[in-house]
């Protein structure tokens, strides 16, 4: 991974410039490699990324709003006075010249506070506190006075003194990872996309990795999320048009939807909503591009992209009364659909039947999950 290496000398920390697809690159490989990615760590991490145990830890640096002063202040406290223990504790030791509210911020959004064991929206709730306890400390220091953080170091630090952390919820996960890419670059700690890899594995048929190796005008189906859109016009006509930056687990890629793709995609062409889109792959310099011939939620592709539904029923299941069961569920969701029946006895033979015309249905999530809650893990199959 771009930038491993060992702990940074006193000299104060520069960080070049990051190429954020490379660096995507290569943490799809890392997960191809079943190498982990950790988050940022305030009592782990150092201004690059660094090796720990059989993980590699994001890098202090690396988190924006985060600069070198700051990070060589925050190693600077925890190699003079070990790990933080708390988030007031952390606050009390670093230089508040250098760690402001906004670097704070950062780090709590970033995952850099998550080992303390507290919730992220606890942390931010009392970063004001933190750093006005922080300053006020720091003050008495300055005039050789005891303050509330002495007791808190001389106790093993927390949340001490009637200083304890406010009981709210955690944000929604979109909301977490959302943060994370905006400071980090990248999604580390999960991945929007991450529910719908049974949809991507099924219907994409090719990622932002696999595009270089295409042939110019190939069609693809490319699962992902919209990371930036761009709304522009058409030079001719002066139409409506969008330029989006669509983002996979290996990268990203341009995709023009023209006018008349985006009238119909319009109301998805939203950053952070998950699609399933259905174009031109275009191979002009080193970067291709897509251009959109239809464009679909991600959420939908199962129902919509499905082109037949199988469902493995045992003998036992047909002893059992299952059987009405399943006919109640399928006529619960009526669609377009075909239902194949694939009977299974306990010797190993098998009898393949279509059913009915009256039992085509709309492949859901929720259907094929009723299903199998009746009939068994695995007991469904789709067929793009």
């Amino acid at each position: 991974v771009a930038h491993v290496g060992p702990p940074p000398s006193s000299k104060r920390t520069t960080f070049p410039p990051a190429n954020t697809d490379k660096i995507a690159e290569y943490i799809a490989e890392c997960a191809r490699m079943e190498i982990k990615i950790l988050p940022p760590d305030v009592n782990e991490s150092f201004a690059r990324f660094t090796v720990v145990g059989d993980a590699i830890r994001f890098g202090l640096a690396a988190v924006k709003n985060v600069g070198g002063g700051a990070v060589d202040s925050i190693i600077a406290a925890r190699q003079k006075g070990g790990r933080f223990t708390s988030i007031y504790d952390f606050g009390c030791r670093v230089d508040s010249r250098l760690v402001n509210k906004k670097v704070f911020e950062s780090l709590v959004c970033g995952g850099a506070f998550d080992s303390l064991g507290f919730r992220r929206a606890q942390l931010m709730a009392c970063v004001e506190r933190v750093i006005d306890r922080a300053a006020e400390a720091q003050r008495d220091r300055r005039h050789g006075q005891g303050s509330f953080f002495d007791v808190l170091e001389n106790n093993g630090g927390g949340s001490a003194s009637g200083e304890a952390m406010p009981d709210i919820p955690e944000w929604p996960e979109n909301q977490l990872l959302a943060q994370e890419k905006a400071l980090l670059g990248f999604y580390v700690s999960g991945h929007p996309l991450a529910r719908f890899g049974g949809e991507i594995r099924k219907f994409a048929t090719a990622s932002t990795a696999t595009l270089a190796g295409l042939k110019d005008g190939t069609t693809v189906k490319l699962g992902g999320i919209i990371a930036k859109v761009r709304i522009t016009y058409t030079h001719k006509k002066n139409e409506k048009m969008a330029v989006a930056v669509l983002e996979d687990l290996e990268g990203t890629v341009e995709v023009l939807l023209y006018p008349r793709v985006y009238e119909k995609a319009a109301p998805h062409i939203v950053e952070e909503t998950a699609l399933l889109v259905t174009g031109r792959v275009e191979i002009e310099g080193e970067n291709p591009k897509v251009i959109a011939s239809e464009v679909m939620p991600l959420k939908e592709a199962q129902q919509r992209c499905t082109a037949a539904m199988y469902v493995t029923v045992y003998l036992s299941d047909i002893e059992h009364g299952k059987l009405d069961g399943l006919k109640k569920l399928l006529e619960s969701s009526p669609g377009q659909c075909p239902v194949f029946l694939d009977f299974a006895s306990p010797t190993g033979e098998r009898v393949l039947m279509k059913a009915g015309k009256q039992f085509r249905v709309a492949p859901s999530p929720e259907l094929v999950q009723s299903v199998e809650v009746m009939l068994g893990e695995s007991s469904v199959r789709l067929t793009a």
